[in-house]
């Protein structure tokens, strides 16, 4: 064992194994302890940019759901939609008179969805049809009043169709 003195007035003593142990009075930080700092200051940025980058992904991760949620939605609505396809197979002029309309789509219609109107005026109110839900190739039969000669016109989401009252 050793002893040595620097500029600084500070004692350091030499270990067996090679290294200094300083007795610097009113210094209590150990010589060893110095490289210490950086490693928890590059630790903390780490976990810091882990953070933001765990909180960023869970941010578009949300934007991107919601995303395809409204986009699948919308190409439903779009296949339902051109899937109801109108078409009048009758129309008997009266008061009451009787239209039937026919779905010739591949989507089930409601008659709350389409309107109808006699010579270029819309019937208000709805008229009453019956059934009031049309699968597909079925038939529904709306009580409306037009007179002989008169063009009646459905017109749906997706498609309409127009007669003459006979």
């Amino acid at each position: 064992m050793s002893l040595m003195v620097n500029r600084t007035d500070s004692f350091f003593i030499s270990l067996p194994a090679g290294r200094l142990q300083s007795l610097n009075r009113g210094n209590s930080n150990n010589f060893y302890m110095k490289g210490i700092t950086p490693v928890i200051a590059i630790i903390l940025l780490l976990l810091v940019t882990v953070a933001i980058v765990g909180l960023t992904l869970g941010y578009f991760q949300r934007i991107f759901t919601t995303t395809s949620n409204e986009g699948e939605r919308s190409v439903e609505n779009v296949i339902n939609n051109t899937g109801q396809v109108i078409f009048i197979e009758n129309a008997l002029a009266g008061s009451p008179g009787t239209v039937t309309i026919r779905n010739l789509g591949s989507a089930p219609i409601q008659t709350s969805t389409f309107s109808v109107y006699v010579n270029n005026v819309i019937q208000s109110p709805q008229p009453s049809c019956t059934p009031t839900s049309v699968a597909p190739n079925q038939v529904t039969s709306c009580t409306v009043t037009c007179g002989a000669g008169s063009t009646v016109r459905v017109a749906g989401v997706g498609s309409e169709s127009r007669e003459t009252c006979r």
